[in-house]
């Protein structure tokens, strides 16, 4: 049996009924994913560095993906304002499609200091059995990989995990640190 040509489907959708069924499918596989993770943890706890170990590998993967499509005289000073252009690239279809909310607070070569004001992810883990703050100190691996991939020099300083406690926002500060 033929699978169905969805590219006909998506065709037939208003912009606004696209992010919706983005918005759908993303959040549900993150949902089914903090599930996995949850029902791991709870089984092998100390699972959780092995995590956190390949999202900081993904996020250094990542960067080379990212520095090569950041304009050549961004890419080249890999300093916080290089780590800000990539991860704009990476997070924008979650911020374009309303799951997460992004606003920059401090950019220079020697900082970027950024919330996220809102995470459709949030109240899904906690559906999944897996507290909020345990996803997120897994996750923000992947921004300080990022952050290794672009410059040894630079460094993940400062991770507020407020959205998982139900606060406003949660905060990040990438760091470029003097040479070594």
């Amino acid at each position: 049996m033929a699978l169905p040509d969805f590219r006909l489907f998506y065709k037939k959708l208003k912009k606004e009924e696209l992010v919706d069924a983005l918005d759908f499918v993303v959040t549900r596989s993150h949902y089914l994913m903090a599930f996995w993770v949850g029902a791991l943890l709870r089984k092998h706890p100390d699972a959780k560095e092995l995590l956190k170990d390949i999202m900081r590998e993904r996020g250094r993967k990542m960067a080379e993906q990212l520095m090569a499509e950041v304009e050549p005289s961004i890419a080249l000073k890999r300093d916080a304002i290089t780590w800000w252009e990539c991860y704009k690239r990476f997070i924008d279809p979650y911020v374009k499609s309303r799951i997460m909310g992004l606003k920059l607070l401090k950019l220079t070569p020697t900082m970027c200091r950024f919330r996220f004001t809102h995470c459709a992810f949030i109240k899904g883990w906690a559906y999944a059995t897996i507290t909020p703050e345990d996803m997120c100190e897994i996750l923000k691996e992947t921004e300080r990989g990022l952050a290794e991939g672009i410059n040894p020099d630079l460094e993940l300083a400062e991770f507020h995990p407020g959205l998982a406690r139900y606060e406003p926002y949660c905060q990040l500060t990438i760091t470029l640190s003097k040479s070594k």
